[in-house]
This record gives C-alpha cells, structure tokens and sequence, in this order.
C-alpha cells in the first residue's frame, strides 16, 4: 500500500467528548471512511486524570488531556519512519523526515495568559528553525 504522493492528516476538537459514546460514534464511520495516516486531536478528555482513549486501527504515539496524535495501524509503506514529541502540554510535534512536519497545538480560549505563552514558545521555535519538512 502507498500513499501516491497523499497522506491524509486529520485534526479534530473533541471539546472534551472523547469518552461521550455519542461523539465517538459519530468519530468512528468517520475514520472508517477517510482513513488518515496521522490523526492529531486537541480536547481529548474530559477530566485533567483521564487518559486519551484508545482508537480501533490506530496507535497512540503521545498525548494528554489537551492534545493527542495516533498514527494508523497502516501506516503506507512509501512513509517509512516517523518521529514524534511533546513540545509542551499543548502542543505535539510529528516529523515525517524529507516528508512533512505536523504541530498538533490547542490554544485554550479561556485562558490568555497560556495562550499567549504558548505561541511566543512556537515563536521562538520556530524562528530558530527551517521550515523545511
């Protein structure tokens, strides 16, 4: 299986209804359908003690209550590697080398101060950084 030059990459606020059996019912066909490689989800939980849930087809590669990343059971063979890392309890970074790079980064509405943090943090990254994949 490859990807023919496309890796669909899906990210999605769960606005913290992750274990709402009706939210991930409606989740579940989906990801059926769409089938994206990585799949990038900010709100996961609920509860600050909960951890992310588990995805059927998917594995969970990091995450907490405010953001989390799942790669596909499938990944294509044409991807090869994949590196991932939180950055920050908001913010998670998955690097396909020569490929692409995804930042999965909630900034929370009710909360400026953290808001406001956290992008000078992505500021400073990312002015010492290429944007290269």
């Amino acid at each position: 299986m490859g990807t023919n030059g496309r890796i669909l990459v899906a990210s999605i606020n769960l606005n913290k209804k992750g274990y709402n059996k009706k939210a991930m019912k409606a989740l579940e066909p989906w990801l059926a359908r769409w089938q994206p490689v990585i799949l990038c989800i900010q709100e996961p939980c609920a509860h600050a003690r909960e951890e992310p849930m588990e995805i059927d087809g998917y594995l969970r590669l990091v995450g907490n209550t405010n953001v989390v990343a799942y790669v596909s059971e499938k990944v294509p063979d044409d991807v090869g590697t994949y590196e991932f890392k939180q950055l920050n309890e908001r913010w998670i970074s998955i690097r396909i080398p020569g490929l692409l790079t995804i930042h999965n980064v909630y900034f929370p509405y009710e909360t400026p101060k953290k808001r406001y943090d956290l992008f000078n943090l992505m500021v400073n990254h990312f002015s010492k950084r290429s944007l290269q994949p």
